[in-house]
């Protein structure tokens, strides 16, 4: 099994289940990507499938740093990416955290956002990472709260409540490489405000042990 470290803007949680109220907007919550097949419908900044590992445990993308800000993956509405089990009202779901384990080989650490849009891709917010650093696979935790991201027009709840397109990207001011990095993302999940953690927060935690031990 790889060794992982966590990386948190505030505090972590566990994943457990709600169901947003609008019929036209229903979040899958609890929901975890793994890219377990190879029909995730998940995207690189190309807008091309990424690679899948041969075990198809992983996605990966290869791309030079370059201090600005660069799209690695995404995940739409209109890929149907994910079965689009994130799409949908986060706002009602108690959604407070997004979370994704990463690993990179670049010389340096990096840091790493997501960004949150509505079906028109505009508003949207964006968490930023602090720097991971480079080897091994990292559990990165971004908290989802008007105080921790910054907002791209319209307001926080107006996005929170429409979640439609994901991007996971690295923001401007990243150390620059002179050649690729192979960057590989896995355990995309969405994690539900604290109060509801002791529904079904062993059988959680039971099944990232069980997927960890597949990828070690």
């Amino acid at each position: 099994m790889h060794t992982q470290r966590m990386f948190s803007l505030v505090g972590a949680g566990l994943i457990v289940g709600a169901v947003a109220t609008e019929a036209s907007a229903v979040v899958t919550n609890p929901f975890t990507e793994t890219f377990a097949t190879s029909d995730s419908n998940w995207k690189n900044s190309a807008m091309t499938a990424p690679t899948y590992d041969a075990a198809g445990q992983f996605i990966s993308v290869s791309a030079t740093v370059t201090g600005a800000q660069q799209g690695l993956f995404r995940a739409q509405d209109a890929f149907s990416s994910s079965n689009n089990n994130f799409v949908g009202n986060w706002l009602s779901a108690g959604i407070s955290e997004i979370r994704f384990s990463i690993r990179h080989d670049a010389p340096t650490a990096l840091q790493f956002a997501m960004r949150v849009a509505v079906p028109a891709n505009s508003p949207a917010i964006s968490a930023i990472s602090n720097p991971v650093e480079p080897g091994a696979w990292r559990d990165v935790v971004l908290p989802l709260t008007p105080g921790t991201v910054s907002q791209e027009g319209g307001s926080f709840n107006g996005v929170m409540s429409d979640a439609a397109k994901l991007l996971l990207f690295m923001p401007s001011g990243n150390a620059s490489t002179t050649g690729p990095v192979t960057f590989q993302l896995d355990n995309v999940s969405i994690t539900p405000e604290p109060g509801t953690l002791g529904l079904l927060g062993l059988t959680a935690l039971g099944c990232l042990a069980r997927r960890r031990a597949r990828r070690a």
